[in-house]
């Protein structure tokens, strides 16, 4: 707008009063701001300004001054000043800029002709007064404080400010505001130009207020929605579109829709290329995309689908166009399409019959299973009601309140007869339910039929895996329980008994684990029709499970009646079993509990009568014991004595005695066996022969044993380390102890706590350890051995004595049992087979050594059978460590004579 100033004032008239002043003022027009565009109407209205200030200061001239002058050149200085002064107001006046010009002070000194019609101040009333004229009186009048501080520092100011008309309104300017100096650099004068831009702000304005409507619908949407210029930039993004583009706000904007980093897939699951994204065809082939589907992957794997939509903008008349796309998520829309289908699949494979109808109840589908079961093709039953279904088997009542039923509530389920094709009437549960659309009556019905034959079957083979061993069909302990119950509300009625035998078959676990489970299952049954033989129809056998049994007697009169249907099933027991080839004998341990002598319910009499099995086993198996008060009292010490050890491993109240081994041929201590004591703070000495067997049946000599190996173990060193010659240091292990998964372990322990070397240790194992699990037994043997141990054979000749398990386990020693040996010297037969072991022994490379050795006569007969060791209390009983070292010191002094086996 300010150029107008340049073409009222000519270029020569301008020169001819820049030529004037510029002598007298230093007029800096290079360093004038343009602030004002375009810059050469500012310059120009400055200009004829600054010259308009200096014919403004040539009038002040003091009298000192013009008496300087000659009188002729003042007189053509003024007229040439008032030559070019009159064309400068000239041009301002006519100048659409509001221009003024105040002295030092702000005081104004010259106003145009646009500066009366923007503020409504007449010229002649304004000039002499200050700025402040103009400044508003409210907050607005901040800009005006700003444009005097930076004017009376020397500074240009330029910036928008509000100014004040004569009627006390408010409008605003864009504003120039420059200061004027003399040639010293003193300013003189103020220049201001402005615009009235009130029109352009409401403008601006209504754009803001309507982009801020635009800004806040769209980030209202949930839609994506993008704006792309031709050049394939991104001109505006919504927040939708950042978040599914993975974009912070405002992170798209100038940047290429190709190059935003998302992987972009095909619904069947594969990516774009660049080339083919639909954003990027959309801008190359200049079309618009409909309904496109693809999906974005984010960094964490998740795919979100999305629909694309495209239209062309052209953005300007003669340029290529732009594109809006909008991005609908359809990711939970495709979730749900694939709920239907596969919704819609489950119908179709259901095994159960479904049709369904319209609100009257006209067939309009239904599956395959239904014309499976049915017999009828979906064509014949199209368009027919389900009652031609119907069997005949309810009658009309049935129906009408199924009807009114369904009408009622929208829904029906219960047992109902129908009919196949073929005319055969099967049972089926129905289950009727009425689809609605949102709150109104039912538009369609659901018919779901189930077969109530299939289920009743279920439900019975159900029952009888619940109540039923499954091997063998006899009651499990829950039906057990309930017979029993009944039985004994029974007696009480009748004044009678009950008697509840506990069987366990002998030996099963053997023949199971030996000849395989198969065997032992044909086994179990054989065994379950011979006791049907031994009972009455109204007694019950029950399975318990593996190879225990429980038989209920009812009605019983006394105990005789039991006795004699043990020994019936002991009978049946007797003949011997032909399984795949196996010829097989076994026999029952059985205990007895009687209701009501000896409790008055379920659990305690199965209790006792486990307890007297126990003791029929214990009694040597194929018999039967009845429960007693004696037996209740040797479980409960039994219990006691199981707490006490375990007690006494916490105190530490278990002690080692050592018992010494001789060389038959050298006379000469070659090794002690440990054996342990338990020192109780509550019984004092209790004999091994009380614990162990507690201690292994509970588990406990497990514990127990790794104490024994770790002590005999440092002791053994202990004796070395103090100067007595090495010798074996024999360790018993239980049957127990050998089969948990830790012994090579605690072996291992031993030996490395205490230092020992591994070949002065021994191991004695029982015959029943080497049958039991052969090749896992075999596997641990086969571990000691290569740690250097010696294994023995511990009460040789009483158990099995098998020479293939001698010679596959590899043991070094066999130790007669001190029942053959104690009567060596009176009884033949146990001569014999003392002489036989030895020699077989000696024929596999084996030692003998012979226990319970207690006279020189039995030392003198093994001597000349030619055993290799004994022990014994001829020898020496078992003592305490500090007994022993003074036994094993006084032994190395002195040597041992050959004759008669004497100590010399």
């Amino acid at each position: 707008m300010l150029v107008v100033g340049l073409g009222l004032v000519g270029g020569t008239w301008v020169a001819s009063a820049l030529d004037l002043f510029s002598a007298e003022w230093d007029v800096r027009i290079a360093s004038m701001p343009m602030a004002l565009n375009p810059p050469w109407g500012a310059i120009a209205a400055l200009l004829l300004a600054s010259a308009l200030a200096f014919y403004l200061r040539r009038l002040r001239l003091n009298n000192a001054d013009a008496k300087a002058l000659t009188i002729r050149e003042d007189l053509e200085r003024h007229r040439r000043i008032e030559d070019w002064a009159s064309k400068l107001f000239q041009a301002l006046d006519q100048n659409p800029a509001t221009i003024f010009i105040t002295d030092a002070e702000g005081r104004f000194e010259y106003v145009n002709d646009s500066f009366s019609q923007t503020t409504g101040y007449v010229r002649e009333k304004v000039l002499g007064q200050t700025m402040a004229l103009l400044s508003p009186s409210d907050d607005a009048s901040a800009p005006y404080a700003a444009m005097w501080a930076a004017a009376r520092r020397g500074e240009v100011w330029k910036g928008e400010a509000q100014t004040r008309r004569s009627d006390g309104t408010l409008f605003w300017e864009r504003v120039l505001f420059s200061p004027l100096k003399d040639r010293d650099g003193h300013i003189t004068h103020f220049v201001a130009i402005k615009e009235d831009i009130s029109e352009l702000r409401s403008v601006m304005s209504r754009l803001q207020e309507s982009e801020g409507r635009f800004r806040a619908a769209t980030a209202a949407m949930v839609e994506g929605l993008v704006v792309i210029g031709a050049d394939g930039r991104i001109l505006f993004a919504n927040p939708a579109a950042e978040a599914f583009l993975a974009c912070p706000p405002g992170g798209l904007v100038d940047v290429r829709a190709a190059e935003v980093r998302i992987d972009r897939l095909r619904e069947d699951g594969t990516l774009y290329a660049p080339e083919d994204y639909p954003l990027t065809r959309s801008l190359r082939d200049q079309c618009e995309l409909r309904g496109l589907v693809f999906g974005l992957r984010d960094a964490q794997g998740d795919v979100r689908w999305l629909e694309f939509n495209s239209s062309l903008l052209r953005m300007e008349a003669d340029g290529a166009p732009g594109l809006v796309a909008t991005f609908t998520d359809i990711t939970e829309r495709r979730k749900t399409e694939a709920q239907l289908r596969l919704a819609f699949e489950a119908i179709r494979q259901s095994g159960e019959g479904i049709l369904m109808t319209d609100a009257r109840h006209i067939i309009l589908s239904v599956n395959p299973a239904f014309e499976v079961k049915t017999g009828y093709a979906a064509d014949e039953v199209l368009g027919k009601t389900p009652a031609f279904l119907a069997s005949g088997r309810n009658d009309a009542d049935f129906y009408r309140e199924m009807q009114a039923r369904i009408e009622e509530t929208g829904a029906w389920q219960g047992e109902i007869w129908n009919q196949r094709k073929n005319g055969e009437a099967y049972p089926e549960w129905l289950n009727v339910s009425g689809v609605r659309d949102n709150d109104g009556p039912p538009g369609n019905y659901v018919y779901i039929y189930s077969d109530m034959t299939e289920r009743v079957e279920a439900q019975q083979r159900i029952e009888m895996l619940a109540h039923h061993d499954p091997l063998t069909g006899l009651p499990n302990r829950v039906l057990l329980r309930d017979r029993v119950e009944q039985a004994m509300a029974q007696a009480n009625r009748l004044q009678s008994r009950v008697a509840l035998m506990f069987l366990d078959l002998d030996r099963f676990k053997t023949i199971n684990d030996s000849l395989g489970h198969p065997v032992g299952d044909e086994l179990l049954k054989e065994a379950v029709n011979r006791l049907k033989r031994c009972v009455r129809e109204s007694d019950t056998i029950s399975r318990q499970g593996g190879d225990e049994f429980m038989i209920v007697l009812n009605d019983v009169r006394d105990g005789d009646a039991v006795s004699r249907v043990a020994e019936q099933i002991q009978q049946q027991m007797r003949e011997p079993v032909d399984i795949e080839g196996h010829r097989l004998s076994t026999s029952f341990s059985i205990g007895v509990s009687i209701f009501p002598d000896d409790g008055q319910d379920f659990d305690t009499l199965l209790k006792k009568a486990d307890t007297a099995m126990y003791h029929a086993k214990e009694a040597g198996r194929n018999g039967h014991r009845f429960f007693t008060e004696q037996m209740n009292r040797r479980v409960v010490e039994h219990l006691t004595m199981e707490t006490q050890l375990r007690r006494a491993l916490e105190n530490n109240e278990f002690v080692l005695h050592y018992q010494p081994q001789m060389d038959l041929g050298e006379g000469t201590i070659v090794g002690v066996e440990a054996l342990i004591r338990w020192n109780s703070r509550e019984h004092g000495l209790v004999s091994p022969a009380r614990f162990i067997p507690v201690a292994e049946e509970s588990g406990l000599i497990v514990p127990i044993g790794a104490w024994v190996l770790r002590e005999a173990c440092r002791q053994a060193r202990e004796w070395q380390v103090a100067g007595i010659d090495p010798f074996v240091m024999a360790v018993n292990l239980s049957a127990v102890q050998f089969r948990h998964h830790d012994l090579i372990n605690s072996v291992i322990n031993a030996l490395v706590l205490s230092d020992l070397d591994s070949q002065w240790l021994e191991l004695e194992l029982t015959e029943s350890i080497l049958i039991q699990d052969a090749e896992a037994t075999l596997e641990a043997i086969r571990r000691l051995k290569s740690l250097g141990i010696k294994l023995s054979v511990d009460d040789f000749g009483t158990g099995y004595s098998s020479l293939t398990y001698l010679k596959r386990f590899s043991v070094d020693k066999l130790k007669i049992d001190q029942s053959f040996v104690r009567d060596l010297a009176r009884d033949p037969e146990d001569a014999a087979i003392v002489r036989a072991i030895i020699q077989m022994a000696h024929s596999l490379r084996l030692r003998t050594i012979a226990e319970g050795v207690e006279t020189e006569e039995l030392a003198s007969l093994l001597r000349v059978f030619h055993c290799d060791e004994i022990q014994g209390y001829w020898l020496a009983r078992p003592m305490p460590a500090r007994e022993m070292e003074d036994f094993l010191r006084s032994h190395q002094t002195r040597s041992v004579a050959g004759r008669q086996g004497v100590l010399l």
